[in-house]
């Protein structure tokens, strides 16, 4: 049972990096390219279309496997991470800061450079 998981394990890892890359080239579109139409659109220049054209570049650099830990580490820090965003507002308990995102984001990362196999 084991073997045959590791031995899909390639597929899988691709399907994951084709599918999340799939996923940020959309933003990357909708916000440069208008398509799908959006309520809004960010005008040239802001930090959300700057945000989104590096969606639409390295988005497509993961996609077609070039230079894909350089692109997912730039990606990394343009999310914020589910953890991060399922916390609860209180203040009780931890907040939510850029801090925090970049750190969930950046172990995300290793942990997926870590998993890549070598080429």
């Amino acid at each position: 049972m084991l073997s045959s998981v590791h031995s899909l394990q390639p597929h899988l890892l691709s399907l994951l990096r084709i599918v999340s890359s799939l996923v940020l080239f959309s933003y990357g579109t909708q916000k440069i390219l208008h398509f799908p139409a959006a309520a809004s659109v960010p005008p040239a220049g802001s930090l959300s279309w700057i945000a989104g054209l590096l969606e639409l570049t390295f988005g497509f650099l993961v996609l077609v496997g070039f230079q894909t830990r350089i692109a997912a580490f730039v990606l990394s820090g343009l999310r914020p991470s589910p953890i991060s965003s399922a916390m609860p507002r209180r203040a009780s308990t931890l907040r939510r800061t850029a801090a925090s995102r970049r750190s969930c984001s950046a172990s995300c990362f290793f942990i997926w450079w870590r998993q890549e196999p070598d080429r």
